[in-house]
């Protein structure tokens, strides 16, 4: 449920709970949080022991493809690029 501009506790945050998800393969870290500001002061708190990147919204990661609903925030993530390279491998004679 949404909260009013007004009685928002964060001004960014459209919820009554900021949420920060970190999602991490070798040396890479992936963010997830519904609060761009939020997601700022964990990068400026990491950078105190090591640099880190803030680089954007997430688009593709490990060939699978990220979205974000708009309206709900929702996170999707497709894995159709491996669902077309088995295929294409199956074509061409190989098996999985």
């Amino acid at each position: 449920m949404s909260i009013a501009p007004e009685h928002r506790i964060h001004n960014d945050c459209y919820y009554a709970l900021r949420i920060l998800i970190v999602s991490t393969y070798v040396d890479d870290n992936l963010i997830f949080t519904n609060s761009r500001t939020f997601a700022d002061e964990f990068a400026a708190h990491c950078n105190k022991s090591l640099k880190m990147n803030l680089e954007g919204d997430l688009t593709w990661y490990l060939s699978v493809l990220y979205t974000r609903c708009p309206t709900t925030g929702t996170v999707t993530a497709s894995q159709e690029r491996y669902i077309d390279r088995g295929e294409s491998i199956r074509g061409a004679g190989c098996r999985l």
